[in-house]
């Protein structure tokens, strides 16, 4: 983008308030780009610099964090907060990002009295749970199997969960079978492409109500994978927690169904098993004090492990 001040003000606010224990990862992002043409909210790398290198080689070590922001999706202040995740969700549905939510689609709904933009709020802690997901191996699968005696990987081979994480409700890289609904298997999101068979737009209100009746995931895009698990859970841990401490700040998040005028309120669905083990395994994390960004090779970090046991 030509002119970046607008964007590092929304930045400030988001991190003045965010939670005091949060707020040292904005430390460890080394880069972050505002992207013009970018499908996603955002998007969570490593960062890695050149220790040293050779004409034909090259010694890079991680030193950091990477953040890749849409400059519109992740930046426009609706004056229906919740908007541009419902519009992510109608992704699945055979639209498009950039159409017009129908009349009768399921619409998030998130409130706050907070001065930053609060989806953009909600992009950044998301992001931040990817970082710490990878910086303590919360969702990390065990390829062992995978490997034979002649150390060479193995062409068809399922890796193993090796984490309590993932096994509150998946089972390898898919939905243990208690927790799967229906119509899962047509969650796309930014991989939708025409050739897709798409979720009927008439069915959008039976969906979420599918969905959020086995109450195993946050939201629909928690259940693509372990990874995106986390990083939702941790978003909505954050979330709540902000609204329930002591400083003033009111965020609720709910999902209103035009049709039936009924609603769910996200916030107490996370008192049920097992969202309610996802939101103690957190708890858990933060009182460890996860880490941030580990040293491997010089190992100057103590590294905090991800709770072992509840």
């Amino acid at each position: 983008v030509e002119d970046n001040t607008f964007y590092v003000n929304e930045l400030i606010l988001i991190h003045n308030e965010l939670p005091i224990w949060l707020r040292p990862m904005f430390c460890e992002v080394k880069k972050i780009y505002i992207e013009k043409e970018f499908s996603p909210f955002g998007m969570a790398a490593g960062y890695f610099d050149i220790i040293s290198e050779t004409d034909e080689s090259a010694v890079i070590k991680k030193t950091g964090h990477v953040l890749y922001l849409n400059a519109i999706r992740a930046f426009t202040r609706s004056e229906n907060t919740g908007l541009q995740m419902s519009k992510k969700e109608q992704l699945n549905f055979g639209r498009h990002f950039e159409d017009k939510l129908p009349n009768n689609f399921p619409i998030y709904e998130i409130s706050s009295n907070l001065k930053s933009n609060i989806e953009l709020y909600g992009v950044i802690i998301h992001e931040f749970g990817h970082f710490i997901d990878s910086e303590n191996d919360i969702t990390q699968l065990n390829y062992s199997m995978c490997i034979d005696e002649n150390n060479q990987y193995i062409a068809i081979c399922t890796p193993e969960m090796s984490s309590i994480w993932s096994s509150l409700s998946w089972g390898s890289y898919t939905r243990l079978p208690e927790f799967d609904f229906t119509n899962s298997g047509q969650l796309c999101y930014y991989q939708c492409t025409p050739q897709m068979e798409a979720i009927p737009i008439d069915r959008a209100t039976g969906f979420f109500k599918d969905f959020f009746f086995k109450n195993a995931y946050v939201t629909p895009y928690a259940s693509t994978n372990t990874k995106e698990d986390f990083a939702e859970s941790f978003l909505f841990y954050t979330l709540q927690s902000v609204s329930s401490s002591d400083n003033g700040i009111n965020i609720s998040y709910s999902l209103n169904f035009p049709t039936t005028q009924e609603s769910i309120d996200l916030f107490a669905k996370l008192t049920t098993r097992p969202l309610n083990l996802k939101m103690e395994y957190i708890q858990r994390l933060i009182e460890g004090k996860f880490t941030f960004l580990y040293d491997y090779d010089t190992e100057e970090i103590v590294r905090n492990i991800a709770p072992t046991s509840f």
